[in-house]
C-alpha cells in the first residue's frame, strides 16, 4: 500500500518563492518613496534652521525692547530726582521743611526706599527713613558720588550692599543741588532694584532664554532666574570682558559643567555702563537643526544600503 508523501517541503519552497517574488516590488516601492522622504527631511531641516533664526531674531527684538524700556525708566527716575533737588526749601536751605516734603514724596513712590541729602564732602545731612540728624553716616557708593561732584549732572550708580537695617540692596540715583552756580548738596534717591527686575521679567523673551542686567561694575542688578542668589554678585568674567570690549555684541560662555551659553548684549544709554544680556544654551538653540540633519543624513545612507543586493 502506497503511503502519501508529505507536502510540507513544497509549501516551504512556495513560500520562499513568493517572498523572493515580492522583494523586487518592495525595493521598487522603497526606491520611489525614498526621494520623497529625503525631500521631507530637507524641508524639516530648512524649517529647523528658520526656527533657530526666528528664535535669535526674537531675542534681539526682546533685547532692544528691554534696553529701551530700562533707559526710559532710569531717565524718568533721574528727572524726578532733579525735580526734588530743585525744591524751593533748599534755597535757604530749610532742612526741616525739605525733610517733610521729601518724606511725603518718598512715601508716594513704592520703588524708592529713601531720599537722602549729602553735603559736598560726602556727609549725610538727612535720611527720610530716620529722624532728622539721627546717627547719620558717610554716604555709600563714593565713586558715583564723586562723579556727581565732577560732572554736576544727575547719574545712576551701581547696586549696593545689603542695608544694615532693611537688608535690601539699593541703586543710588543722584542729582546735584545747585544754587547760583554753586553745588550746595547732592540729592540721593535709594531705588530698589524691583523696577529693573519687573521690566526684565515681563519682556517676553523666547522660551529658554535667560535675561540679565548688570551695572557698570559688572554686578547683577536683575535676572530672570536665580535672582535671589545672584543679586549684587559679580557677573562672570566672560560677561565683564564682553562689556569692556564693546557696548554691544555677542559672546559664548562655557559653564563649569561644560555647557556653552550663547549670549547677546547691549548697553543701556544714560547709565554709564549698565547693560542687558540674553543667553541660551547653544545645544538647546541648535537641537532642532541637529535632529533634522541626522534624519536627513540617515535617509541618504539607508537608501543605498537597502538597494544593495
Amino acid at each position: 500500500m502506497d503511503v502519501p508523501l508529505p507536502r510540507f517541503p513544497m509549501q516551504k519552497e512556495s513560500s520562499v518563492a513568493s517572498r523572493a517574488a515580492r522583494r523586487p516590488l518592495i525595493l521598487v516601492f522603497i526606491a520611489a518613496a525614498t526621494p520623497l522622504a529625503l525631500f521631507a527631511g530637507w524641508v524639516v531641516f530648512l524649517n529647523a534652521q528658520q526656527q533657530r533664526r526666528d528664535s535669535q531674531m526674537a531675542a534681539v527684538e526682546t533685547l532692544d525692547r528691554v534696553v529701551s524700556r530700562l533707559a526710559s525708566e532710569i531717565s524718568l527716575q533721574l528727572e524726578v530726582a532733579e525735580t526734588v533737588a530743585a525744591s524751593a526749601t533748599l534755597d535757604k536751605p530749610d532742612l526741616d521743611s525739605f525733610y517733610q516734603e521729601a518724606a511725603r514724596i518718598n512715601e508716594a513712590r513704592p520703588l524708592w526706599q529713601t531720599i537722602q541729602l549729602v553735603d559736598p564732602k560726602g556727609n549725610q545731612l538727612l535720611d527720610v527713613t530716620r529722624p532728622l540728624g539721627d546717627g547719620l553716616r558717610p554716604t555709600a557708593d563714593r565713586e558715583n558720588f564723586e562723579q556727581i561732584l565732577k560732572t554736576q549732572k544727575p547719574a545712576i550708580g551701581g547696586i549696593g550692599p545689603p542695608g544694615p537695617v532693611s537688608g535690601k540692596r539699593i541703586v543710588a540715583v543722584r542729582a546735584p543741588v545747585e544754587r547760583n552756580g554753586e553745588l550746595k548738596f547732592v540729592l540721593t534717591v535709594a531705588l530698589v532694584p524691583d523696577a529693573i527686575s519687573q521690566i526684565l521679567k515681563s519682556a517676553g523673551a523666547p522660551a529658554g532664554w535667560v535675561g540679565l542686567v548688570v551695572d557698570a561694575k559688572g554686578k547683577t542688578v536683575a535676572r530672570t532666574v536665580g535672582e535671589r542668589f545672584e543679586l549684587g554678585q559679580p557677573a562672570s568674567a566672560t560677561v565683564r570682558q564682553a562689556i569692556a570690549a564693546a557696548p554691544e555684541g555677542s559672546y559664548v560662555e562655557t559653564m563649569p559643567n561644560g555647557d556653552q551659553i550663547g549670549s547677546i548684549y547691549k548697553s543701556i544709554p544714560g547709565t554709564s555702563g549698565w547693560s542687558v544680556h540674553f543667553g541660551i544654551p547653544t545645544q538647546e538653540l541648535n537641537a532642532p537643526v541637529r535632529r533634522s540633519a541626522v534624519f536627513l543624513i540617515g535617509g541618504g545612507v539607508i537608501r543605498p544600503a537597502i538597494l544593495t543586493p
